[in-house]
């Protein structure tokens, strides 16, 4: 996006936003999913990577995986925080 004033028509700023996805299925049971986004005036690049397997409907295991990295003025990009994530959920019928 181009940021501009209304008035003179200067360029103020650019920003560039992007978001991408990604979902692969393997079989009916297994999944990997993939999240990107970019954002350039935070200067912050966001990973999310999800894997999930359902042993039956109702019962899921996920796993997963996300960081983000950031850039200061003039650095390369670092990773700033990360996390992994394990869940799992079960259908009881009685």
């Amino acid at each position: 996006m181009h940021f501009q004033r209304e008035a003179t028509g200067e360029k103020v700023f650019d920003v560039h936003v992007i978001n991408l996805r990604n979902t692969y299925q393997f079989t009916p049971h297994f999944l990997i999913r993939a999240i990107t986004n970019y954002d350039s005036s935070r200067r912050r690049v966001l990973g999310d990577f999800l894997a999930s397997y359902e042993l039956m409907p109702g019962t899921v295991a996920y796993a997963g995986y996300g960081a983000l990295w950031e850039g200061l003025e003039g650095t390369p990009y670092q990773t700033t925080a990360r996390a992994f994530f394990f869940k799992a959920s079960y259908l009881a019928r009685f």
